[in-house]
């Protein structure tokens, strides 16, 4: 009796231990980009070849029409349209992107979107309230 609580005990503890390294742990996924949407967005085809939006984490670029804005989307032409890279895929926002890292064979794209300058570190926005 005492022989199977020890075993039970020992098979609780490896599964909560093999559960705490897979929770946190990141989809990546190996995707040739599609198109460039702007500084921040870009597609990839699916399986079914349907064009899957991406938004890089953490950065923020300038919007259409507001400074800025073609030299962060040409950044991003120049770097990664056409290539494989990898996303590590964080979940999905509110209008149903994939959210993620990117990464190519120079290196990790959303931090050097910061460091060349075409990005801001994400603010999340308050929402403007709506009055009846």
């Amino acid at each position: 009796m005492k022989g199977e609580r020890v075993a039970l005990f020992i098979f609780i503890a490896l599964c909560a231990v093999v559960l705490c390294f897979s929770i946190g742990n990141d989809e990546q996924e190996r995707v040739r980009i599609h198109r460039v949407i702007d500084g921040d967005t870009v597609t990839y085809k699916g399986s079914r070849d349907e064009e899957i939006r991406v938004r890089l984490l953490g950065i923020d670029t300038p919007e259409r029409g507001d400074k800025g804005y073609q030299e962060a989307k040409d950044y991003l032409i120049r770097r990664v349209e056409g290539q494989t890279v990898t996303l590590k895929k964080q979940g999905v926002d509110v209008y149903g992107r994939e959210l993620a890292d990117m990464y190519d064979k120079h290196g990790w794209v959303n931090e050097d979107l910061l460091d060349e300058g075409h990005a801001e570190k994400y603010q999340r926005r308050k929402r403007k309230k709506r009055w009846l």
